[in-house]
């Protein structure tokens, strides 16, 4: 039996994600475990892929989709930080409908879910809105850019030490980004293995590959074109981009083109 473990954000965690809908492609020699949550950054993505591998015993194949590098996760802990922990667990709109706050399953827990510049996950206004923006302000691109490539290398030594085959690829093509300062972002990009990773193209990810196959976005989340198309144009990278989540067809025909042959050929 191989257990194949998969992380990634919200592009593996959706329920007809390519993660989601692998098992039912493979034998019964295979099992699937998807850890992925949606909002997630590296930090989160390589923690939780690691220690799900450290309890999985036999063979083992890693496949992980690795998100926007900016994210980061902010953690308060009820035992250290007794005051802030009180004020955002009982603020009106923190825990919403979302039980995916107590991501490390531990009450004393709470995560303010990762973040993007420029992106606020919380009610404006709230509490939580403004501690996160405290921390925006605080933590440059660069920094969030080294700590993203330092994650990633995390994952590939820990699977190359273990000796487990590990697909790494960005879930779109943003996440790889170029720094302010170069010299500094390089001492963590050279960190990493390019030749362990999959891009569509020179830096494309599963939306690129996607887009470039006849797929879009989900119909349902584009706001910004009327009919909605699932596609805008990013003016930055000078090619189309996908808006929103992937559709379960694009996942099924990403799953079957990608990810099924490279699992055959490293098994």
């Amino acid at each position: 039996m191989i257990n194949i473990i998969t992380g990634g954000c919200s592009f593996t965690h959706d329920p007809n994600s390519w993660a989601n809908i692998l098992k039912n492609k493979l034998s019964n020699d295979y099992t699937v475990t998807n850890i992925a949550e949606g909002g997630v950054g590296q930090e989160y993505i390589v923690r939780c892929t690691i220690d799900k591998l450290e309890k999985t015993q036999g063979p083992k194949i890693c496949m992980v989709q690795f998100s926007g590098w900016s994210r980061l996760e902010l953690i308060i802990d009820k035992n250290e930080n007794e005051e802030k922990f009180k004020k955002l667990n009982n603020e009106k709109n923190f825990r919403g409908t979302d039980p995916r706050r107590l991501w490390y399953d531990d009450p004393a827990v709470l995560l303010l879910r990762t973040t993007d510049r420029g992106h606020n996950w919380f009610e404006f206004g709230s509490y939580a809105s403004k501690s996160v923006d405290n921390v925006n302000k605080t933590i440059s691109f660069d920094q969030r850019l080294m700590w993203s490539y330092e994650h990633i290398a995390r994952l590939q030594w820990y699977c190359k030490i273990n000796n487990i085959p590990l697909f790494c690829f960005y879930g779109w093509q943003d996440c790889k980004e170029k720094g302010y300062n170069d010299n500094l972002v390089n001492k963590s990009h050279r960190l990493v293995d390019w030749d362990n990773f999959w891009f569509y193209g020179k830096e494309g990810g599963m939306a690129e590959w996607m887009l470039d196959h006849g797929h879009h976005g989900k119909l349902e989340e584009d706001k910004t074109n009327t009919p909605p198309t699932g596609i805008g144009f990013n003016p930055v990278l000078n090619r189309s981009m996908m808006i929103g989540h992937p559709t379960p067809e694009a996942h099924n025909h990403f799953c079957d083109e990608i990810i099924i042959p490279w699992i055959k050929e490293n098994e």
